[in-house]
């Protein structure tokens, strides 16, 4: 909400007899105080990062010249001064700056950690780097809750994992469980919905992470998604539907993943997960998810996500790897056209924004598999682009149409 808007659409309140001239007043004085003071708030953020990055870089371009006591001496003196005007400033109501130089100091911690290891030839060939450097910045964010600190956090945790599959070719399951149980229990507590979405996105993506370093296969993903997917109905609304949300999104990836490899191979292009007990542990989680939904009352709902998660892929034994790739292109359109159908129903413009976002996204991508290999290359990315124009101008009227009789019918009631 800007401030244009907000007097824009206030002077109409004011006109409609909503609120009093002198409400107007009070409410735009108000939101502005707020916004300016957001604003401001962001100044300290910037400056503590340009501070932190002058010291690292100060040290790091003498480190070769400095004696290994004396660099020890000078790393916990900064780690000192970071804190101190932490909690100094912390002390006297000064969130903002404080809660900087505390980050700060979190930042400093990682970098001594690193520096430190190649003075005094720690050799790790694991995560426990990120480990130590991730159980302050935990403490510190549950303590002192601040946007800076979670997102830091955020950081350090994911990028200790990605690090350590980039280098060591190994998962970190200490990594996993701190994301999942410090960082859920602060974004749990806290109920705000930017959280909620990082976390829930990171949490995916790091097992999504786990999910390609499994040795039988990483389409045992689908299993992992499904046992999230079935424990986030216990979960308080928001964190519980972020998860859904973003469970179903990897899900619909992977449908078009095998949509694609599948059709564009003649041969079994992966080593399918042992059936027996694939199959087992997906039906002991699709029976607890029913149950849960059944409790609720929700149980037809679950047919749109439900189509997402099934292992259509053990199929290719009896109709083959081309029959079973298209199939999983029709469950990517069911999908996408049961989530536009439920938006309609429901009036929620998101959800029907969604619809024409996947429905568009899986018609090109079945156009690109299909055209690209025997149309020339200028005639394909024409008749593409008039395509989803098309398509596109097409669910839009059609939502505006739904929306706009939907709408008729409430003030007919």
């Amino acid at each position: 909400m800007n401030d244009q808007w907000l007097e824009k659409e206030g002077k109409k309140w004011v006109a409609e007899n909503i609120i009093s001239e002198e409400q107007y007043r009070l409410i735009v004085a108000k939101y502005k105080d707020n916004h300016s003071q957001r604003g401001i708030g962001l100044i300290p953020i910037f400056a503590s990062v340009l501070i932190g990055l002058g010291i690292l870089s100060f040290i790091a371009a003498n480190w070769s010249g400095i004696t290994p006591p004396f660099r020890l001496i000078l790393l916990i003196a900064v780690l000192g001064i970071c804190y101190g005007l932490g909690h100094a400033f912390l002390q006297k109501d000064k969130e903002a700056l404080g809660q900087s130089f505390i980050g700060l100091g979190l930042a400093t911690f990682g970098a001594s950690l690193i520096l430190l290891g190649q003075t005094y030839h720690f050799v790790s060939y694991d995560a426990r780097t990120f480990i130590i450097w991730s159980v302050p910045a935990l403490i510190y964010l549950n303590f002192l809750r601040g946007r800076l600190l979670f997102f830091l956090t955020f950081a350090i945790l994911t990028g200790g994992q990605i690090y350590t599959l980039t280098e060591f070719s190994s998962y970190s399951y200490v990594l996993l469980i701190l994301f999942g149980l410090g960082l859920g229990w602060f974004v749990l507590n806290e109920k705000n919905r930017l959280y909620i979405r990082f976390f829930s996105a990171g949490f995916i993506l790091n097992l999504g992470f786990l999910a390609g370093t499994l040795d039988e296969n990483w389409l045992w993903l689908i299993v992992i998604l499904l046992g999230v997917y079935s424990l986030s109905e216990w979960l308080e609304q928001g964190l519980g539907s972020s998860l859904k949300f973003f469970a179903s999104a990897a899900a619909f990836v992977i449908n078009l993943v095998l949509y694609f490899t599948l059709t564009n191979s003649s041969s079994d292009p992966f080593d399918y997960p042992e059936p027996l007990s694939f199959l087992l542990i997906f039906i002991l989680l699709a029976a607890f998810l029913i149950f849960s939904r059944m409790k609720k009352g929700t149980l037809p709902a679950l047919i749109k996500s439900g189509i997402l998660f099934s292992p259509w892929f053990y199929l290719s034994i009896f109709i083959g790897n081309l029959a079973v790739g298209i199939l999983y292109l029709i469950v990517a359109f069911v999908f996408s056209g049961l989530l536009l159908s439920e938006g309609y129903r429901t009036e929620q413009r998101y959800q029907i924004n969604w619809g024409i976002i996947l429905f568009l996204l899986v018609t090109f991508i079945a156009y690109m598999n299909l055209a690209w290999a025997f149309m020339p290359k200028s005639l394909f990315f024409l008749i593409g682009g008039i395509l989803l124009f098309a398509l596109y101008f097409f669910l839009q009227k059609k939502k505006k149409d739904v929306l706009a009789e939907r709408r008729t019918q409430h003030e007919k009631k």
